[in-house]
């Protein structure tokens, strides 16, 4: 969903609830988790002193899920919430 003109609360509330629900199940412990400290931290360093903007953090974000999915990240979240 692309907006010409800032969206409106019902807008960003339909957005949410579609991230929320294609994240169903998927705790942000399980995320942290799963992630690791040793990668966490260093997102945490550049999200707390680098300003790359938000367009350029969301493609990194995409990048890094590509990566994980590749690596066989999808058969881990399978098996967690299979529990």
């Amino acid at each position: 969903m692309w907006f010409k003109k800032k969206p409106n609360r019902k807008d960003l509330d339909r957005i949410t609830r579609n991230f929320q629900k294609q994240t169903e199940g998927l705790t942000n412990q399980w995320a942290l988790d799963t992630m690791g400290i040793e990668s966490f931290l260093p997102l945490l360093t550049i999200a707390d002193y680098e300003r790359i903007g938000k367009t350029r953090a969301i493609l990194i974000s995409f990048k890094l899920g590509y990566l994980a999915g590749r690596e066989g990240a999808l058969e881990r979240i399978k098996g967690y919430l299979e529990r």
